[in-house]
């Protein structure tokens, strides 16, 4: 199948950018009913670029700090098969796979799409999308702010390392609980103590901001977990390339071992005069370098 004859596959999904109107195929183009929009083809990939032209969030207000002390701070059960994708770990594989009735996945942020064949091997039909090209490039071509995709169209997202590149998190999230089916699941990660990197990181969001822009947006929080522990991702913060290598290895272990001994003896002296101890899950999402989560369209 050539690139291009791949979007048939998934046409019924699209919607025109501008008016969210169904797109026909005419040839090379993708085109409303009316003629009135008409998107190209780049490389073969629907071109479905289109940032909106203002912002509009309707935000309630919202205190998430109750609401953290009742969100599961664990990791699920891990994947245990051997053949985990680039890019994600054996934890966010599970958390994919956990869902019921599932087949089609939109992947906002696909990259290189590293996770279609794993993902098309279990049944899911696969849909990258991403706001430029690298590798073999998405299947389509969009702006995650606007997403050129039709109301309750997929039964799962997922978004890893992306979320902190976005102009704004809250309207993102907000398109993707659009184009989900009700209940669907949104599966994803984003960046909190880590440094600016890849040209355009944002946002960078604790625990507490991601609880709170995704219930904003309309999602009920399923789990939350640290996916990154501080001591690997200040390390790679901190001194990144090949040349970097000796320096990231010793400031890992170095706040690896403080982290386990702080811990240790924090708990010991807890003990010692009947305090609760410390919550090692709580603490590593408090800290973490990236924050994973589950959550579902809750309206």
């Amino acid at each position: 199948m050539s690139r291009s004859d791949n979007v048939d596959r998934f046409l019924d999904k699209l919607a025109c950018p501008r008016t969210r109107a169904q797109l026909l195929r005419n040839g090379d183009r993708l085109l409303t009913a009316d003629g009135s929009n008409s998107y190209q083809f780049a490389d073969g990939v629907p071109d479905l670029r289109l940032a909106p032209a203002r912002l509009h969030i309707d935000a309630p207000w919202y205190e998430p700090w109750d609401d953290l002390d009742s969100v599961m701070l664990e990791a699920p059960d891990p994947y245990t098969g051997s053949d985990v994708p680039p890019r994600l770990d054996k934890f966010q594989a599970a958390a994919i796979l956990a869902g019921s009735g599932e087949r089609w996945v939109l992947e906002v942020g696909c990259g290189e799409k590293w996770n279609k064949p794993w993902l098309g091997s279990r049944g899911f039909e696969y849909v990258g999308m991403d706001i430029d090209s690298r590798g073999p490039g998405p299947d389509l071509l969009g702006d995650a702010h606007n997403l050129p995709i039709a109301d309750g169209a997929f039964d799962l997202v997922i978004s890893f390392a992306a979320l902190e590149h976005v102009v704004s998190p809250i309207t993102v999230m907000s398109e993707i609980k659009r184009v989900l089916r009700p209940g669907g699941r949104f599966v994803g990660s984003a960046a909190f103590m880590y440094g600016f990197h890849d040209r355009a990181s944002f946002f960078h969001m604790s625990h507490a901001g991601l609880l709170y822009s995704l219930r904003i947006a309309g999602f009920a929080v399923e789990r939350m977990w640290c996916d990154w522990p501080y001591a690997a991702s200040i390390s790679q913060w901190g001194f990144r390339g090949p040349t970097g290598a000796l320096w990231r290895w010793a400031s890992r272990t170095m706040l690896w071992s403080s982290e386990q001994s702080f811990v240790a003896l924090s708990n010991l002296a807890r003990r010692t005069v009947g305090k609760k101890l410390i919550d090692k899950p709580r603490r590593a999402v408090e800290m973490a370098g990236s924050i994973s989560f589950v959550a579902r369209r809750a309206r």
